[in-house]
C-alpha cells in the first residue's frame, strides 16, 4: 500500500502521471513498453503526463535539460502570528481547527528548539509565556487587509477554545521578518556547533500523516533522552513533516551505535504508521532498501520496471529509488566521515586550535547555500565564473581530499604514514590546487553567511601560505610570478600612484607601453586598470582636519578625532555616530565614492570619524604572503 501522507518524495510518483479526471484515484497499473500511455483500472487510457514522473525521481530516469513553469500571482497580503501551548499534545488538539482556516503555513518549533533561540536571543524569551512547550508560528494570505484581519480573529476564536496560551501576530514587515528569523534562527545556530559532534541529517525528513504528528514528536523526544541526544525539531504541521538532526560524532563509534539504534526504531515507528522517512528530500542511497517493505512487492516490482523503460543500462544515479533491498544497510556506507576516516599528521602555518585545521575543513557539510545566485552574497568568485572549483564548497572539498590522502596513489600502502604525510605536503605546491586557491579573493563573505560557518577565507589563506613557501614568487621570475609580487603590494603600488597620477595615469592609458609591459608584469594589455586620484580620500581628509584643529587652536598630534568631530560627538550624546574605515580603491582611486558615502551618513544625521587607517592585508593573502599580512594588517 502507498504511505498514508499528505508530502512525499520517496518512490516514483506513479499517482500523478494519469489525470483520470477522477479526484483522489490513484491512476497507474501498468506502462505499456514503447508508449507514452499509462492504462488506469476502469477508466480510459489518457495520455500520461511523463513529466511529473520526472519530479522527485532524483535524476535516477533522466536529464531535465528545459523546464516550462508555470507562475501564479503573489499575494496581495501576508501576515503571520506566533501561537504558544503547554504541550506538543495541545498542539496537535488545535491543529485540525487551524488547518480547516486555510493557511499557507504552520510550522512548529519544539521545546529543545524554543530553548535555543531563548539562549542566543533575550528578545524572544521575553516574548514567549510562562509554561510554553512548543510554539507553531502560522500564516495566511489574503486580498486586502480587511480579509487578513478576518482570518486572524478567526484562528483567535478558535485557540481560545484550546489549551493554547497566546497568540501574538506581527503587526508590521519588521515584526513578521523577525518571527520568520526565530524560525531559522535554531537550526543556524546548531549547524555551527563547535566540537565534532554535529548535526546529522540520517532521519531529517519524516511525514506521517498530520494527525499522529504529535505523538510521533514525543516518540522521538523520549528516544533522544534516553541516549542522551541533542537536537532540535522544526516542521511543516499541515503536512506532517518533521526536520531534525541528531546532534553526534558520525567518527565515534559509540555515536555510531547510536545513530544504529535510532534509526531501527524511528524508521519502524514511521513505517507503522504508514508513514515514510522521505517527506520531501527524497530517498538517496539511506532510505531506499526501505521502499519494498514500505509499498509492498507489487508496487516496488512496477519502480523496478519504471527504472529498467529509461535507463536500462543502469547508469543514472544507481542505488537510488531502485536498489538493494531488505537487508542491505547503506546507513554507513558512502559517507564522508565513515568507520575507515583517517587523516593525515597536518602542521598549519597559520594559527588553529589542536587539530584545528582538519575539524575546520571538516564542517562543510556540502550544503551548497555558496552556490545560490539570488539568496546569499557568497560567493562572488563563483557568481562570476559559475564554476564549480570556485564555490567555497569545492575548495573545503579539496582540502579534505589531501588532508585524508585521498589525492595519493592508489598503491599507497599505509595512508597515515609519514611517507604519505609528506606526498600529501607536496600537493599544496601544485598548480592544480593554486588553480582553485586563485578563484579564492579573501573577501569574507562565506565566512559570514555559511549555515556552518565554516572558515574558507582562512583555509584558503593557509593553503595559499603552503603553496607560497614551496613557490616564493620573485621580481626576476615568471611574468605571473613578477605580476604577483607587484600585486601583492598593491597598498605600496597604489600609495605611489596616487602621489604620480599626473605621470602614472597617461602611461596606464598608453597601448604601446601596455603591450611592452604584458610579457614583463604579466598583467594582460587588455585588462584595463583603474585611474588613480591626487589628492587621495585620506589626503582630503587631512586637509580638512588640520584646516579645522588651525582654526580651533588644536595641535597637529590630535588629528585622530578633531575639532567639530570631537564637539559634534559631545554634543550630540547618543546621536548616532560611525567610524568610517575606507577601503584602497575608494582612498587611491575614487574618493568621491567615500565623501559620497559620508554625504548619505550626513544627510541621515550620522556623524562620520574617520580613525587612522592601517592597509586591510588583503593583497598580501591573496598571494599566500601570511606573515606580510599580519604585520600590514
Amino acid at each position: 500500500s502507498t504511505p498514508n501522507v499528505c508530502k512525499i518524495s520517496c518512490g516514483y510518483r506513479i499517482e500523478a502521471v494519469l489525470d483520470t479526471g477522477v479526484p483522489g484515484q490513484t491512476a497507474v497499473a501498468s506502462i505499456q513498453t514503447g508508449t507514452t500511455r499509462l492504462v488506469a483500472p476502469k477508466q480510459k487510457p489518457k495520455t500520461a503526463h511523463l513529466q511529473r514522473l520526472f519530479v522527485g525521481s532524483e535524476g535516477t530516469l533522466g536529464l531535465v535539460t528545459e523546464a516550462t513553469l508555470k507562475v501564479v500571482p503573489l499575494p496581495a497580503q501576508r501576515g503571520i502570528a506566533m501561537a504558544y501551548f503547554p504541550s506538543v499534545f495541545a498542539v496537535g488538539e488545535a491543529v485540525p481547527g487551524i488547518l480547516a482556516l486555510g493557511p499557507t503555513a504552520v510550522e512548529i518549533m519544539d521545546s529543545r528548539f524554543l530553548s535555543l533561540v531563548k539562549q542566543h536571543d533575550p528578545r524572544f524569551g521575553a516574548l514567549v509565556p510562562d509554561r510554553t512547550d512548543t510554539a507553531i508560528l502560522i500564516e495566511f494570505e489574503g486580498a486586502s487587509d480587511d480579509e487578513l484581519d478576518e482570518k486572524f480573529a478567526a484562528l483567535q476564536r478558535h485557540l481560545e477554545s484550546t489549551a493554547a496560551l497566546s497568540l501574538a501576530r506581527a503587526m508590521t514587515a519588521a515584526e513578521t521578518e523577525y518571527l520568520w528569523r526565530i524560525r531559522r534562527t535554531a537550526v543556524a545556530i546548531i549547524q555551527r556547533n563547535p566540537g565534532p559532534k554535529q548535526p546529522l541529517p540520517f532521519m531529517e525528513d519524516i511525514a506521517i500523516h498530520p494527525t499522529q504528528l504529535p505523538a510521533s514528536i514525543d516518540f522521538i523526544q523520549r528516544l533522544f533522552d534516553r541516549e542522551g541526544v541533542e537536537a532540535i525539531f522544526v516542521g511543516h504541521v499541515g503536512d506532517g513533516n518533521i526536520h531534525t538532526r541528531p546532534v553526534l560524532d558520525i567518527k565515534d563509534p559509540h555515536d555510531r551505535a547510536i545513530v544504529r539504534r535510532i534509526y531501527d526504531e524511528v524508521s519502524a515507528h514511521v513505517l507503522t504508521l504508514r508513514g515514510t522517512m522521505a517527506g520531501e528530500h527524497g530517498d538517496g542511497l539511506i532510505h531506499t532498501p526501505r521502499l519494498r517493505e514500505m509499498y509492498g512487492d507489487k508496487i516496488y516490482d512496477f519502480f523496478v520496471q519504471i527504472k529498467n523503460a529509461f535507463d536500462p543500462q543502469g547508469i543514472l544515479n544507481p542505488g537510488k529509488k531502485v536498489g538493494p533491498q531488505g537487508g542491505a544497510d547503506l546507513l554507513f556506507q558512502n559517507i564522508r566521515y565513515g568507520p575507515d576516516y583517517r587523516t593525515l599528521p597536518q602542521k598549519p602555518r597559520l594559527r588553529f586550535a589542536e587539530r584545528g585545521y582538519e575539524t575546520e575543513i571538516e564542517r562543510c557539510h556540502g550544503c551548497a547555500a555558496c552556490k545560490s545566485q539570488v539568496v546569499t552574497t557568497m560567493c562572488p568568485m563563483y557568481k562570476a565564473t559559475r564554476r564549480e572549483h570556485a564555490s567555497p564548497r569545492a575548495k573545503a572539498n579539496l582540502l579534505r581530499a589531501v588532508i585524508t590522502g585521498a589525492l595519493l596513489p592508489a598503491q599507497a600502502d599505509n595512508p597515515v604514514s609519514p611517507e604519505a604525510a609528506e606526498a600529501a605536503e607536496a600537493i599544496y605546491g601544485s598548480a592544480a590546487l593554486k588553480a582553485v586557491t586563485d578563484y579564492c579573493i579573501e573577501c569574507g563573505m562565506c565566512a559570514v553567511e555559511c549555515p556552518s560557518a565554516v572558515n574558507i577565507p582562512k583555509l584558503m589563506l593557509e593553503a595559499k601560505s603552503r603553496y607560497r613557501e614551496k613557490h616564493p614568487a620573485a621580481v626576476l621570475g615568471s611574468p605571473r610570478s613578477r605580476a604577483e609580487v607587484i600585486l601583492s603590494r598593491a597598498e605600496t603600488l597604489s600609495r605611489l600612484g596616487s602621489l604620480l597620477a599626473p605621470v602614472a595615469n597617461p602611461l596606464l592609458e598608453n597601448a604601446a607601453l601596455r603591450r611592452l609591459g604584458e610579457p614583463i608584469l604579466g598583467i594582460d594589455r587588455r585588462r584595463s586598470l583603474p585611474r588613480f586620484a591626487r589628492p587621495s580620500y585620506a589626503a582630503v581628509r587631512r586637509q580638512k582636519r588640520e584646516a579645522t584643529a588651525e582654526a580651533q587652536g588644536v595641535g597637529r598630534s590630535d588629528l585622530l578625532v578633531t575639532g567639530s568631530e570631537r564637539a559634534d560627538a559631545e554634543r550630540t550624546g547618543s546621536s548616532p555616530t560611525v567610524a568610517y574605515f575606507y577601503d584602497m580603491y575608494a582612498n587611491y582611486n575614487q574618493p568621491e565614492l567615500a565623501l559620497i558615502v559620508e554625504q548619505v551618513l550626513a544627510a541621515h544625521g550620522v556623524r562620520v570619524i574617520t580613525p587612522a587607517q592601517r592597509a586591510s592585508g588583503i593583497p598580501e593573502m591573496l598571494y599566500g604572503y601570511a606573515k606580510r599580512a599580519a604585520k600590514v594588517a
